[in-house]
């Protein structure tokens, strides 16, 4: 072989290599940019989850605020949470909507805060028609009227959550 073929062959193989390096980085680029892409997705979700059960918690401490003060500016404010919390649940169901799992957790999610504001909206009804004392035997009777459950249900939603 000539050194003039030698010399051509020799940059052949360096751009050969440099090439292949250069679709190695780039493929690696992307898995990382995909990586970012879903990191910041699952913060997303948990973030979501999080100013749920924020929501719910000041719609609670709202209502509760309403019943036994009647000062409708803690009526306004648990309208404001309750609304701010079915919003929030159906951010976290369209931000998981990839993933069936956490759907099907979500309806449980769903199920469980829906049953919380129900109640919460009964005993401020009590509290309207017959006053504090028939509310605060409508709270004590009703069962789910409570976020107990809530640290329980929503590490649940999203404890397990994979991209």
């Amino acid at each position: 072989m000539s050194t003039r073929a030698k010399i051509i062959a020799g940059y052949v193989v360096a751009l050969a290599i440099i090439a292949a390096i250069g679709i190695v980085a780039f493929v690696a680029v992307n898995d990382l940019i995909d990586s970012a892409d879903w990191t910041a997705h699952t913060h997303e979700v948990l973030e979501a989850s999080s100013s749920l059960e924020a929501d719910l918690n000041f719609a609670e401490t709202a209502a509760r605020g309403y019943v036994i003060s009647g000062d409708a500016f803690y009526l306004a404010e648990y309208s404001d949470q309750a609304n701010a919390a079915r919003a929030m649940l159906a951010r976290a169901r369209v931000l998981t909507v990839d993933n069936a799992g956490q759907q099907q957790r979500l309806d449980g999610a769903a199920s469980a805060v829906s049953q919380l504001l129900d109640d919460l909206s009964s005993v401020i009804a009590v509290r309207d028609a017959q006053g504090l004392l028939a509310a605060r035997v409508c709270s004590e009777s009703v069962g789910s009227c409570s976020l107990l459950l809530l640290p329980e249900l929503f590490p649940a939603v999203v404890g397990s959550y994979k991209p």
